[in-house]
């Protein structure tokens, strides 16, 4: 949620400790009321307040720079970053006759899949004929940012894990998946462009924007993942008469070789709107497990992303990554299912003149090798959920007591009791 604009009236002789209400901003202020260069705090904790309450304007009258290129550096800043929320935290200020040096916190929220960015700024004051001015440069934003530089978030997903059998046998299928995505630096209008393509697709555009409004320009962004049959001409040309769409062929584990029901579906976050139902935040264009093994073991398979602050230049190329945080890596899900074991469930079941269920259990340790059932739904997990009449489940159960035992031969035909 970003908080709406905000005002705050600020007494020209503020006492003890000040609170901007709801924003967590606390300012100690202990002015000396009558010195011929009053203490620089107050410009700073004024400029403080109203760049956090959005109030971009306020805060640049506050500075020695251009009004209006300072709000738009401001307001550059918050779009750049996605920001769901900017709080600050007044430091230590120093000063040395008409010159002050002041420190501050930042706490900026990145939104939703994430994290939050925690740095120290610094800025530089000068008093002059209206009092304390802020000394205006990039730095303000942050100390590393340079002249005709800006702040981007860069976010990379990781390559979906594998599931495998016993042996180490994949049991995925690696599909190839359109990705619907964008670059942003040649979009003429990045909320009507993205706005547009998630029509065509079908898609809530809000969670495509938050990707695209603080990712480098230059960077391709994926959005949407479609399989290719649900790919036409007609979408494709729709989507690349928009300015900045593009579409990228990826390589995708997500289609079970055996058993669906049992190892699952997979789709992107945007793509059936699974965000909601799956646990977790995570981008558009990441990929998600709807049901099965791919729903339990989401976090394994997928990881998590690597996300970095970075800085741009004129060109949109990276200068420097000022703060990164690792992504979980993807990894590999290891069953007791049997590829061969599952392959051969499944053909007998193929033999079946309506439905049924077949499990097959190893003796010795009781895994599970195989779990089939002959509609090869998706959905129909009755091999491991179904209630059945146990007359012909235990057949089997009963036929290898007879047999241990020797009360039956194995050509015997035994009558049911």
């Amino acid at each position: 949620m970003r908080r709406p604009k905000g005002t705050h009236t600020v007494s020209p002789r503020p006492l003890g400790r000040i609170t901007a209400a709801g924003s967590g901003l606390l300012l100690a202020a202990t002015l000396a009321a009558c010195t011929p260069h009053p203490s620089p705090e107050v410009a700073v904790r004024s400029f403080l307040l109203a760049w956090q309450d959005g109030d971009h304007a306020t805060a640049a009258t506050y500075t020695d720079g251009d009004p209006e290129q300072v709000a738009a550096a401001l307001t550059d800043m918050h779009e750049q970053l996605d920001l769901a929320s900017l709080r600050f935290q007044l430091g230590p200020i120093s000063r040395e006759g008409e010159s002050a040096e002041a420190e501050f916190g930042v706490n900026a929220d990145l939104g939703i899949g994430d994290p939050t960015w925690n740095y120290t700024g610094h800025m530089t004051l000068e008093w002059g004929p209206e009092g304390w001015k802020i000394a205006w440069a990039p730095s303000v934003l942050h100390p590393d940012l340079s002249e005709e530089e800006r702040l981007a978030v860069s976010y990379e997903s990781q390559e979906r894990g594998q599931i495998l059998d016993r042996d180490g046998e994949p049991l995925v299928t690696a599909n190839s998946v359109t990705a619907f995505g964008v670059l942003p630096g040649e979009m003429e209008d990045k909320e009507a462009g993205v706005t547009q393509l998630a029509e065509i697709l079908e898609e809530d555009p809000d969670p495509l924007l938050n990707r695209v409004r603080s990712a480098p320009p230059e960077q391709f962004q994926p959005l949407v993942l479609m399989r290719g049959s649900s790919v036409d001409e007609t979408l494709l040309n729709e989507a690349s008469r928009i300015p900045g769409v593009d579409t990228q062929e990826v390589q995708v584990n997500m289609t079970p070789r055996v058993a669906p029901f049992l190892l699952g579906e997979v789709a992107g976050t945007a793509e059936h709107r699974v965000s909601s139902r799956v646990p977790g935040s995570y981008q558009a264009g990441d990929t998600v497990g709807l049901s099965g093994l791919q729903n339990i073991f989401q976090h394994e398979l997928a990881g998590s992303g690597t996300t970095q602050v970075v800085s741009l230049d004129g060109s949109g190329q990276i200068t420097d990554v000022l703060r990164a945080w690792e992504g979980e890596r993807s990894g590999a899900i290891d069953t007791t299912l049997d590829l061969g074991v599952q392959l051969a469930a499944q053909s007998a079941l193929d033999t079946l003149p309506g439905n049924g269920y077949l499990v097959a259990v190893d003796t010795g340790s009781g895994e599970i090798m195989a779990a089939a059932s002959a509609s090869g739904s998706t959905t129909d997990d009755g091999a491991l959920t179904g209630s059945f009449t146990p007359g012909g489940t235990f057949t089997m159960v009963s036929t290898l007591a007879a047999l241990e035992s020797g009360a039956a031969a194995p050509d015997d035909v035994v009558p049911c009791g």
